[in-house]
């Protein structure tokens, strides 16, 4: 049954798309199935170093509460 989901084409060395697809076979996944869980993945991960991603009044994406990066103290002892 066709899907009303929305596609993401790209285009890879043949190199990595033969590994993309032995680890889709090591793993038993259908391509498509396979990249939606890594995309869904790094979206994650993105989230959660760098703030949820919430949609606008426009439509856009944006991030909702940026995360502060915490900078080093500087030290300012001097050594002798």
């Amino acid at each position: 049954m066709p899907s009303d989901l929305p596609r993401l084409v790209t285009r890879v060395p043949e190199d990595l798309n033969n590994k993309f697809l032995a680890i889709c076979e090591i793993e038993d996944r259908k391509t498509s199935n396979l990249l939606g869980y890594i995309v869904k993945k790094y979206v994650a991960e993105y989230e959660e170093l760098n703030g949820e991603l919430l949609q606008d009044s426009n439509g856009k994406y944006i991030i909702a509460k940026p995360k502060l990066v915490k900078k080093p103290k500087s030290s300012t002892s001097k050594s002798g």
